[in-house]
């Protein structure tokens, strides 16, 4: 509720009551909007029952759902309930039908709305969720995650954790007073180490072969010895049929586009690639 940021993240270990968080601040929310609607989302039908089912369970056992109000999920009809202060909370899965279908999120007006198992949501939907807060202007949505090695995820937390209207909260699986830590610790003993720390730590673990090092001189650049005669231009013009100095090589990355300058070099009858220098640019090609 007092969040400033648009959307909040909240990344946690799975089983640690991230879903339950999720349900306690949809009803919050609906409890600080009378009369309006609010939205749950998960990615599909499956993760959207168990959400659908642990706010059912709370809002019955405070008897704060409005008689006749509860309706299961149908054909053009999204699961939803309304409280007794006349606020309605729509249940509604991300997957599309077909790929051509539209988004089963879309048409909505909401005044908040929680995405629940986030990292399996998709860009596009979640541009969908977006589009629903037309009618609140402090349009908050909260998000539960596991931080699972997913590509486009991990740019997502990384996106977050670089702009002002976005925000991260991180809790490990053993800050939960719930789960016996001997729980944690049995996946700890049968985990990789580096999966354990991701999932259960909520730490930052690169995956291996595909994060590297940010480029330094010091570190990733060796003074070039004597590697003989600058044959750059030579080569350039015999398969461009002009002669360049400098040969590039980039990267387009999701945030980070990286561009590293070689010159060639000839010692004897051996050619010697050699790796200059690099520039990066973030969130621009070079």
């Amino acid at each position: 509720l007092l969040a400033k940021e648009r959307r909040v993240m909240l990344l946690g270990a799975p089983g640690s009551g991230k879903t339950e968080a999720a349900i306690l601040m949809a009803v919050t929310q609906a409890l600080a909007y009378p009369g309006c609607c609010g939205g749950v989302v998960a990615p599909v039908s499956t993760k959207l029952e168990v959400a659908w089912n642990k706010a059912l369970r709370l809002v019955n056992a405070l008897n704060w759902v409005k008689p006749g109000t509860v309706l299961v999920a149908s054909r053009g009809r999204p699961a939803q309930f309304s409280l007794v202060n006349d606020a309605t909370v729509h249940f509604v899965s991300a997957k599309r039908h077909a790929r051509t279908a539209g988004s089963p999120i879309a048409g909505f007006d909401w005044h908040w709305a929680i995405e629940d198992e986030q990292q399996s949501i998709d860009e596009e939907s979640l541009r969908e969720v977006d589009a629903r807060g037309r009618c609140n202007a402090n349009f908050r949505v909260y998000s539960s995650a596991t931080n699972d090695a997913i590509a486009e995820f991990q740019t997502r937390i990384a996106t977050y954790e670089t702009q002002d209207n976005h925000k991260v909260v991180r809790f490990n699986g053993l800050e939960n007073v719930f789960t016996p830590l001997a729980h944690w610790e049995a996946l700890k003993n049968t985990w990789p180490a580096d999966v354990w720390e991701r999932r259960i730590l909520c730490k930052d673990i690169p995956l291996e072969g595909r994060v590297y090092s940010a480029f330094t001189f010091a570190e990733s650049v060796r003074p070039p010895p004597d590697l003989g005669i600058d044959i750059t231009e030579e080569i350039t013009r015999e398969r461009y049929g002009q002669p360049y100095k400098w040969i590039m090589g980039i990267d387009f990355g999701r945030l980070v586009t990286a561009s590293v300058m070689l010159k060639c070099f000839k010692s004897g009858k051996e050619r010697i690639w050699w790796a200059m220098d690099e520039h990066v640019t973030i969130g621009r090609t070079t």
